[in-house]
């Protein structure tokens, strides 16, 4: 027996609680072992996964889960079931190949306390028409191995509708495509979060790009936007019809869960004298109260709802809206209380996050929104633990390409455990690239689907 590591034989019998999806985790599993060997799934008690002649530990006030691997066997106590999957998660990444021994893994002997200092770790994903199926799938499977609590995914005309075709643009996925990725979602732990942009961004596309899903197939709908294209018609009785059946078909295909993200950011007709701001006011409070009563809490982002001077980011104030607190207020009093400001400041490196406090001192539930700088996270971080903010989500955009390195880093913030190599490996991208090859589906995957990008040569990417 070797004292220092638990050895993994060629045949393992994992026991999993009944509710575990043993089959979405056997294919998981098999990236961490190699391919190699077979994996037996049995069935046991609630919160709690073993594997040979398993010890627990005892679960300390702040855990959602502990991991105890022993040379004789590997034992996973959970809060709950979530929190159970997330252990199993955290043995994943313990896995490793034994030096000089083909066919050979293990998993070196440890106690692991899953004590994170944020309780909701949310993620923001982009699927753009450079996304593939595999490239996505890899991502979910990646935040839910980080320990992720929830997961959002935004469709940038990438997903079909039966509402509306034009909706999506011909390479976009069908709904049976998607299904099995948030099956996997659930299997480790995360709620996969639906959204649609409700009031900008209804182009479904980047500012830079010039393009725009539905009237680029078909011009006669303009009726249903803005002048610009760049917004819905929030006036339109079509307009809002056409997002709650829109919602509807997500509701199907998501399934039960907490939360919708209904985007409204970065409307720029509606901060202008161009439309009267009742309007806007009007709009989120039939738009929130009416998600509340589809049986879902409404996120939102922020900028819709703070003055120009909130922050102190030069950029962030052109992106801003309301000139003034007082032009804030009503509209940011109009939101049903339960719901969910999404804060993202991607600029500012000081904390408190001052629009975040002011959102929290509002009774709203808040989430610090940072995106790929250490610093931006760090605020937010603080802000959130130190000021009582109610979470934190993950933004990525197009910076996925450039490594993903800001998922670990921020996933760590909040207390994922390391690996006993982890210090001391030279780039937190060589980290990440190690995981995500493991989370390739046994099917394997294409030269420009690995890694990060397209290429190695960065002047196409695949995201």
């Amino acid at each position: 027996m070797d004292e220092k590591n638990y050895i993994f034989d060629t045949r393992v019998t994992l026991t999993l609680p009944k509710a575990a999806d043993g089959n979405a985790l056997v294919d998981i599993w098999g990236g961490f072992v190699g391919r190699r060997g077979i994996l037996d799934v049995n069935l046991g008690v609630d919160n709690e996964i073993s594997i040979g002649n398993a010890e627990f530990l005892p679960l300390n006030e702040t855990d959602e889960y502990t991991l105890c691997i022993r040379p004789f066997g590997i034992g996973i106590r959970g809060r709950d079931l979530k929190g159970t999957l997330r252990g199993f998660s955290a043995l994943l990444l313990q896995i490793r190949a034994v030096g000089g021994k083909p066919d050979t893994y293990c998993a070196p002997v440890c106690d692991v306390h899953g004590s994170f200092s944020v309780s909701r770790r949310m993620i923001h994903l982009c699927v753009f028409p450079n996304t593939t199926l595999p490239v996505l799938r890899r991502l979910v499977r990646l935040c839910g191995v980080l320990s992720y609590t929830h997961v959002v995914l935004e469709f940038w005309g990438m997903l079909r509708f039966d509402v509306l075709s034009e909706l999506a643009w011909k390479n976009a996925y069908t709904k049976k495509e998607i299904t099995p990725i948030l099956r996997e979602a659930r299997a480790l732990g995360m709620e996969p979060i639906p959204m649609i942009n409700h009031l900008g961004h209804a182009s479904a596309c980047r500012l830079d790009s010039g393009k725009h899903v539905v009237l680029d197939q078909n011009p006669a709908l303009q009726y249903l936007f803005t002048p610009d294209g760049w917004c819905w018609d929030i006036f339109s009785t079509a307009s809002r019809d056409l997002l709650r059946r829109m919602r509807r078909e997500l509701y199907e295909l998501f399934g039960n869960g907490e939360f919708f993200h209904i985007g409204c950011d970065e409307a720029y007709l509606y901060s202008s004298e161009y439309y009267p701001l009742n309007g806007l006011q009007s709009y989120l409070r039939e738009l929130t109260h009416e998600v509340i009563t589809e049986g879902r809490r409404p996120i939102l982002w922020g900028d819709m709802l703070v003055p120009y001077n909130t922050n102190a980011d030069t950029e962030e104030k052109r992106r801003a809206v309301l000139p003034t607190e007082e032009k804030m207020r009503p509209v940011l009093h109009a939101l049903h209380p339960d719901s969910v400001i999404a804060d993202w400041h991607y600029e500012t490196q000081d904390s408190p996050v001052r629009s975040s406090l002011i959102f929290k001192e509002a009774g709203f539930d808040v989430l610090g929104c940072p995106w790929d700088k250490p610093r931006n996270i760090d605020a937010h971080y603080k802000t959130a633990t130190e000021h009582g903010t109610d979470g934190l989500m993950m933004t990525t955009w197009h910076t996925l390409h450039t490594g993903t390195s800001s998922i670990l880093y921020f996933a760590r913030k909040c207390g994922l455990p390391k690996t006993d190599w982890s210090e001391h490996t030279g780039h937190r991208n060589l980290e990440i690239a190690t995981i995500l090859r493991k989370l390739s589906p046994a099917e394997g995957i294409s030269y420009a689907d690995s890694g990060f990008c397209a290429r190695q040569l960065h002047d196409t990417f695949a995201w």
